[in-house]
């Protein structure tokens, strides 16, 4: 009987000890590890990053510029073919066959149709920009039908 007694009453001080302890060490420590990753990404974020001495070599920064040269003639060379255009082609060449292609997605069903307009007109978008972006660093000239015109308006015929 004394140990059915002492048996209850230890489970009740047990339980009622438990119920108003202190977190458990697991939760503490999830805690912890939170504040420290938040201190960890402070540090980080506030020190600066030192960048390689040998990226401004000139063999390297040449390289480089040729890389990104590269990279621009594989994009624009996508671009055309996906409207099916020579690299060369005028702007004339590319708004006539970005209608051409717009036309014909007339007759697709109509989400299929309609993503395919997308396409073209984000190519065409692309293309655009690329040519200009290109004749403001000065790697394309403009055409000579273009300065031809720009020349007469500018200077007459005696411009030309």
């Amino acid at each position: 009987m004394n140990y059915a007694l002492i048996a209850t009453t230890a489970f009740i001080a047990v339980v009622s000890t438990t119920a108003f302890s202190l977190p458990s060490t697991s939760h503490q420590t999830r805690q912890s590890n939170k504040r420290s990753i938040a201190l960890n990404s402070a540090i980080a974020a506030s020190v600066p990053s030192i960048s390689s001495p040998y990226k401004t070599l000139p063999w390297n920064t040449q390289r480089e510029e040729q890389r990104k040269a590269r990279r621009l003639t594989i994009e624009n060379a996508q671009l055309f073919r996906e409207l099916g255009l020579p690299e060369d082609a005028t702007y004339e060449d590319v708004a006539e066959t970005t209608a051409r292609l717009i036309a014909e997605t007339e007759l697709l069903p109509k989400n299929e149709g309609i993503k395919k307009k997308i396409k073209i007109e984000i190519a065409r978008d692309e293309i655009y920009q690329i040519r200009l972006n290109e004749r403001i660093t000065g790697v394309r000239s403009e055409q000579e039908d273009a300065a031809r015109v720009s020349k007469l308006e500018e200077g007459g015929l005696e411009g030309l």
